[in-house]
């Protein structure tokens, strides 16, 4: 037995066999450990190749412990025959010799046969197994089939995890342990149809063939593993508790075709060591279901494959085949751990011959499509989309994971369906590209697939900056987002159905009686979605392509290119639309529409009233578009490189467009014309020129220039944070005109901060203002600035102006302030912001020049605006220039300084103003202190002859106040230290009563003292604290209009009463 083992193939584990058997004295432990090989842990049997030649290795010491089965041996065949239906053998060693059969005779299919080693040797089965029934085969010491193994079993088990013998006895298979030997197939195991294959273990290998058709193959790795059972079918594994280093690896060959293939493995640690990898073939393919014992084609059967590492990495290699070439549907396939990688060398199909695909689910935390360091290249998925409907799931994703990336170009002819289901967001940083007539694709992020609802921050984005988009160009392709499902824009004139003009029988226009402008069809309510690019080419359209917008429209980052639009020329009722995209984008305040990832490029829009590159309003949220081309207004409207006027949210916006207004427009701005107080944009950029001339004509035959012309918004109520403009702002004859924002307004209480805000934002264009008409009505209080022109109670806080600002005049009569960041600062506020450029201005009536501000209206002693912490460099020009501030209220200066140099005539408000006007402050309460004390030296004289007795020479040498001195005096005291004069307002403080001698005392019958008139009127305007006071009193302090003087010094204290302090 022992030579004709020599010349198999399986030498070195028929030796094996043989030294178990001939070295019956010597007890040998054998165990399958584990070694690190490719994927990490490779098992290996080198140690027990080492061994000499043995003997036969039959199945020795068998002891039956429960159920009723005999055991019998005959040379190389041992027989186990068991009569109950349940039976359990203790083995001091199980293993079968290359050229040993056992067979196990059981009373039926239903049979089972727990056969537990108690010995210290590994299974190694290299002859034959057969049974009609199943078998369980549990050593903590290891169990190999080796090369030469065949086994033929209804069901095998195969584990170093225990079971007890009441569990296994109630059918409840549970198996625990913590063993780290390895379970390892290098021969054949054949299950019969419906049967099944478990391998248990800490680390288990497939190296061989295992076959289970109709049935089950499982190979889990963990410390505690239930097989869950219906009847004598293996459904489902579950790994109760995990181990270090679990590992589950096929390597050759695994077919459970009309079944299921299982591999499992579960992590103990933090560490995510679990593994489970493949590199050879997995088939579980469609066939007819099992039907009176025999193979026949009847009701399909739908094969399934999993391999599931919990806490740890599932690597995907060699075949995954879940396919229905002979009819039915494409099966299941599941690859989910911590992370899944995929080879691009792995070829996974669950194609169908006619029918459906079946479905790929690839679950891991987080997922990464990307051509070097991701999950899967993006070539490599889009061949796989070929052969099934793929499924990207991130839903237990924790921390930065959660996230689905696609970082690589994906593309496919099939019509298969593309889910990307994220716990957080999807990234699309690369082309998206279905072409198949049915191909479909599904986004859900933020849980939603799960929860039914979106966790706060998660969104799918399409960075159209990296040149990422969705096409989806098939006739019958589809997109769901969210659980929405979006109607396909494939032409202009699917764009134009959203909201379809209305035409009569006779295809005349149809007018609505409220604007008299042509009426459009209901719509705009629902999901709507650029399948692919658009070109506008060859068409001029006289007003909105889509009227109002209520629902969501998603540009997937594609671009409508060559949109033209003009809109200046009257209807048949003389009526004017707007040149724009989309009229409305919502209705009412705070509208859920949605206008997003969309490029506008080269387009060409007039209107006579409203023009702009997206929208005339927008009421909901315009998120990351795009336009690019020429704006232009020809009467007295808005017109912007985006949006007319904005409440709602903009963001991730960005133009590069030429705004041009000719007659007058009123709110000209590269992104938006006037922002609400509702309105926000933030990360938001434009590019290119604006630019604002000539005049529009008012009822009154006046004339009016631009009115707010901005680079970013011409007029700002609301809130702009992190955005730039870098535009090139040229006006004539314009009203606050400023590089980033023409005017800045609060228009609730001043300095409440409640709008008109900016926030880190910045203009890096040159702005060029020229004045030229003296008969331009309403323009006084504006301004012209490198970031705001005017600024009216807003706030700036980190404003940056890098460009230059030069203003020209033949007249400019109502220009109140040319500067580097704000030109009119009126009630405003500015904080941490600098500006760089340089200023001149030159002409008529200009003045008040500065490098930060050019006027400077701040009140800080009523809580109103100020300028802190900011700086300005650059050169000055122009008369009446100022180096930090042109002119204006010094003392709400804090902190900022200027670098530059000033050239012209006018107060130099440099570096040293702030301090300057502090040392003016100082010298103003010094003066206002001197004026209390001379008030308190009247009111004390005023007080010694108040108590004369009432005499004609008492009363005639007593010295009257001065009540003009007095009132002089309280006056420039009030007026230096609080501001408006108020009448009325002046406290003297007099030392308590001394208390009076007999002498000093009158007498009862005396009459009361008389005042003279002065004094009388004097007292009249202080409200003396105390009562009374005798001769000698000392006046120790006053108050004037709440500011309380001390007059207590040193000197006073030396100075007879009423006599001033020298």
């Amino acid at each position: 037995m022992c030579e004709s083992a020599m010349s198999s193939t399986s030498v070195g584990t028929s030796n094996i066999a043989c030294a178990l058997a001939s070295h019956r004295g010597l007890r040998l432990s054998v165990r399958l450990r584990a070694l690190h090989g490719p994927f990490g842990a490779m098992t290996t049997i080198a140690a027990l190749l080492a061994l000499p030649r043995p003997g036969l290795a039959a199945p020795a010491g068998g002891v039956v412990v429960d159920g009723s089965a005999n055991i019998a041996q005959a040379g190389s065949v041992t027989n186990i025959n068991q009569s109950s239906n349940r039976a359990i053998i203790n083995w001091q060693g199980f293993s079968i010799g290359y050229g040993e059969t056992v067979n196990f005779n059981q009373p039926g299919a239903s049979g089972v046969t727990l056969n537990r080693v108690v010995g210290n040797e590994a299974s190694i089965i290299s002859g034959a197994l057969n049974a009609n029934g199943q078998v369980f085969i549990v050593n903590s010491a290891g169990v190999l089939f080796s090369k030469s193994a065949q086994v033929n079993v209804g069901g095998l088990v195969a584990s170093t995890l225990d079971i007890s013998n009441a569990n296994f006895m109630a059918g409840n298979y549970v198996f625990s342990g913590s063993s780290a030997a390895a379970v390892v197939n290098q021969g054949s195991i054949h299950a019969s149809d419906g049967g099944y294959v478990a391998l248990l273990g800490k680390k288990v290998s497939n190296e061989g063939v295992i076959t289970a058709t109709l049935g089950a193959v499982a190979m889990a790795s963990g410390n505690k593993i239930t097989l869950n059972f219906a009847g004598d079918s293996l459904l489902d594994v579950t790994i109760d508790e995990g181990t270090l280093n679990a590992l589950v690896e096929n390597k050759r060959a695994i077919r459970a075709d009309g079944g299921r293939v299982i591999l499992t493995a579960k992590a103990a640690d933090a560490v995510l060591s679990a593994q489970v990898n493949n590199t050879g073939i997995i088939q579980a393919r469609t066939m007819a279901a099992l039907k009176g014992g025999a193979t026949t084609r009847g009701t399909a059967r739908i094969g399934s494959i999993k391999l599931i590492a919990s806490g740890g990495t599932v690597r995907v290699g060699g075949t995954l085949d879940a396919s229905a070439p002979r009819g039915g549907k494409g099966g299941k396939i599941e690859t989910s751990g911590e992370k899944v990688k995929i080879a691009d060398s792995a070829f996974v199909t669950t194609k169908a011959l006619s029918t459906a695909n079946g479905n790929w689910l690839i679950d891991p935390d987080g997922f990464s499509i990307a051509a070097k360091g991701g999950d899967i290249t993006g070539a490599r998925l889009g061949a796989l989309l070929d052969e099934n409907n793929i499924t990207l799931q991130s839903t237990s994703g924790k921390g930065k994971s959660g996230n689905i990336s696609v970082n690589d170009a994906v593309s496919w002819a099939a019509n298969t369906l593309l889910t990307l289901d994220a716990t957080k967001t999807i990234h699309i940083n690369a082309p998206i590209t279905a072409t198949g007539d049915s191909a479909g694709l599904v986004l859900n992020y933020g849980g939603y697939a799960t929860t039914g609802s979106v966790a706060a921050g998660a969104d799918y984005r399409i960075n159209t900056g990296m040149g990422a988009s969705i096409t989806l160009s098939g006739a019958n392709a589809s997109l769901s987002i969210n659980g929405n499902a979006y109607t396909l824009i494939h032409s202009m004139a699917d764009l134009t159905a959203i909201t379809p003009l209305l035409y009569d029988a006779n295809g005349n226009p149809v007018y609505d009686p409220d604007t008299l402008l042509q009426a459009y069809g209901p719509g705009g309510t629902g999901y709507y979605a650029l399948a692919q690019n658009l070109d506008a080419a060859g068409v001029t359209y006289n007003g909105p392509l889509i009227s109002n917008l209520s629902g969501v429209f998603a540009g997937l980052g594609h671009t409508i290119k060559n949109l033209k639009i003009d809109s200046t020329a009257p209807n048949a009722y003389g009526q004017y639309a707007d040149g724009v995209l989309i009229d409305e984008i919502g209705e009412g305040i705070g509208s859920a529409a949605v206008v997003r990832d969309i490029k506008l490029t080269n387009v060409n829009i007039a209107g006579f009233q409203e023009a702009a590159g997206l929208a005339s309003s927008n009421r909901g949220t315009i998120s990351n578009v795009y336009v690019t081309g020429n704006i232009k207004v020809t009467d007295a409207g808005r017109a912007a490189g985006l949006v007319d006027a904005n409440s709602g949210l903009i963001t991730n916006a960005r133009t590069n467009v030429a705004v041009t207004a000719t007659h007058g427009g009123s709110e000209i701005g590269g992104l938006v014309g006037y922002n609400s107080s509702r309105g926000v944009i933030r990360y938001s950029t434009a590019d290119g020129s604006v630019r604002a001339a000539g005049y529009s004509t008012s009822p009154d035959s006046g004339l009016y220039g631009s009115v707010g012309v901005g680079g970013l918004v011409g007029t700002n109520i609301g809130t702009i944070a992190y955005s730039n403009a870098n535009v090139t702002v040229t006006t004539k004859d314009s009203v606050n005109v400023g590089g980033l924002v023409g005017a800045n307004y609060n228009f609730n209480t001043p300095g409440d901060g409640t709008a008109g805000v900016i926030i880190n934002s910045s203009a890096t264009g040159n702005v060029t203002a020229t004045f030229t008409s003296s008969q331009l009505l309403g323009q006084s209080g504006y301004g012209v600035g490198g970031l705001v022109g005017s600024n009216y109670g807003g706030t700036i806080t980190g404003g940056v102006e890098s460009g230059n600002v030069k203003v020209t005049s033949t007249d400019a009569s109502g220009l109140s302030g040319v500067g580097g960041l704000v030109g009119y600062n009126e009630f405003g506020t500015i904080s941490d912001s600098s500006a760089t450029g340089n200023v001149s201005a030159a002409g008529k009536n200009v003045s008040d020049i500065g490098a930060l501000v050019g006027m400077n209206l701040d009140d800080i002693a009523d809580g109103f605006g100020g300028i802190d912490n900011s700086t300005a460099s650059g050169t000055v020009t122009g008369k009446g220039a100022g180096g930090l501030i042109g002119s204006g209220n010094l003392k709400a200066v804090s902190d900022s300084t200027f670098t530059g140099s000033v050239n012209g005539v006018g107060p130099a408000v440099d570096a040293a103003a702030a301090a300057q006007a502090k040392a003016q402050a100082d010298a103003e309460q010094a003066t206002a202190l001197e004026d209390a004390r001379q008030t308190a030296a009247i009111a004390q004289a005023a007080a010694n002859s108040a108590t004369v007795v009432a005499t004609t020479d008492a009363e005639d040498s007593a010295t009257p106040p001065d009540p003009v001195r007095a009132t002089a005096a309280g006056k420039r005291a009030t007026a230096a230290i609080a501001g408006p004069k108020t009448e009325d307002s002046v406290k003297i403080e007099q030392p308590a009563p001394r208390v009076a001698t007999t002498e000093e005392t009158p007498a009862s019958s005396e009459p009361a003292p008389v005042r003279h008139k002065a004094e009388t009127r004097t007292a009249q305007k202080s409200a003396v604290k105390g009562k009374g006071a005798g001769f000698g009193a000392a006046i120790r302090s006053i108050e004037i209009d709440g500011q309380h003087y001390d007059l207590q010094d040193d000197a006073s204290k030396k100075n007879a009463p009423g006599q001033k302090a020298q």
